[in-house]
């Protein structure tokens, strides 16, 4: 009896685990990217935002809602060592700091994978929702109630992707935050003209990774019903979902 075929929707680097887990149940997986993030078009507002939250002129939050946000940023950064300078923002040296002597930027993350992709560039990360890794997460154990009550006006720099919602955006703004979004990459179907991988998504492949089909061939398998379902996951929900 020949085992079905499931279709991961990545790159079969970074599908390795999931395969394992497939084969372990008896399916036999393999692995095509039919999205891919790149780049948009001006990329000039993203290096801007990048720069201001680098050097704040006043109290600022730089909020990353992705470790593919991450990838964005180094790509238009100016060195190679903008994790560092961008970290250095966060403690109360003479240059970043605020009146009250405390460090002018402040990062926070949707979650622990957007936490080790800013790591990995040597930035640490100030807060990180413990229960729920989204948008409403975020705002729902947001550290600060009243941003502005010293006086100096809060910015919220938000990076995101083309088709982020508002929510993160909204919600800062009804609290008070002078909030700046920025689109940080847009996502296309594969393969994309300028391919952005989120940090330590490598294009070696493992003997657990799954075998690689073209993205031709995984849309043609996908509406011929070749396979027994396809794996993706949910934007919003962040939860696997299986469809046949």
């Amino acid at each position: 009896m020949t085992a079905a075929r499931v279709l991961i929707t990545r790159d079969p680097a970074s599908a390795s685990a999931l395969a394992v887990l497939l084969r372990e149940r008896g399916y036999e997986p393999c692995a095509s990217p039919l999205l891919e993030a790149q780049l948009p078009s001006d990329v000039e507002p993203l290096r801007e935002l990048l720069a201001e939250a680098t050097g704040p002129s006043g109290p600022t939050w730089l909020c990353v809602t992705s470790a593919t946000t991450v990838a964005a940023l180094a790509a238009v950064a100016p060195t190679p060592q903008w994790g560092a300078a961008l970290d250095a923002a966060r403690r109360p040296s003479a240059r970043h700091r605020t009146e009250a002597g405390e460090p002018a930027l402040r990062v926070a993350a949707v979650g622990e994978a957007t936490v080790r992709a800013l790591r990995e560039y040597g930035v640490g990360v100030d807060f990180v929702p413990a229960r729920v890794s989204s948008a409403a997460g975020m705002l729902a154990e947001w550290p600060e109630e009243h941003p502005g009550a010293s006086g100096a006006p809060v910015r919220a720099l938000v990076p995101v992707s083309a088709l982020a919602s508002d929510a993160l955006v909204s919600g800062l703004r009804e609290r008070g935050y002078d909030v700046v979004r920025i689109t940080a990459y847009d996502t296309v179907p594969a393969p994309a003209d300028r391919p952005l991988r989120a940090p330590g998504a490598g294009t070696a492949t493992t003997p657990e990774a799954p075998e690689e089909w073209g993205a031709d061939a995984a849309r043609a398998a996908c509406a011929s019903g070749e396979l027994a379902a396809w794996w993706s996951r949910r934007r919003r929900a962040r939860t696997p979902c299986w469809r046949a």
